[in-house]
């Protein structure tokens, strides 16, 4: 278990403030300040290992979309309503959504 962060008084420097004040535990908005305090950090720390789990995620489909097409030797397709291109810039996946519009000419599908 990690150990709890102790929070030190400074003395003042040339009448500066503290940089640090003391709460009183015992007064009900401190109280309210301390706990809100503890709720933000819990919340950030769950926030930042979902993205971590998240990030590893996306991470390893691109890895096994981009392999997939380098097996198949294509750069970029599409297909219900969604385009998928490798990135020139490094090798990156992009994918987007389309809505696909009937083409004037009769001829199949123009992206809008």
């Amino acid at each position: 278990m990690a150990k709890k962060a102790k929070i030190e008084k400074t003395d003042d420097i040339e009448g500066q403030q503290e940089m640090f004040p003391e709460l009183d535990k015992e007064n009900e908005e401190h109280k309210k300040l301390l706990s809100a305090s503890k709720a933000l950090a819990k919340a950030r720390a769950e926030r930042s290992e979902l993205l971590g789990t998240s990030k590893k995620k996306v991470d390893a489909a691109e890895e096994k979309v981009i392999g997939l097409m380098h097996e198949n030797k294509l750069t970029k397709f599409r297909n219900n309503g969604v385009i998928v291109e490798i990135v020139p810039s490094g090798e990156k996946v992009e994918v987007r959504e389309y809505k696909a519009v009937e083409s004037n000419d009769g001829e199949g599908d123009e992206l809008e």
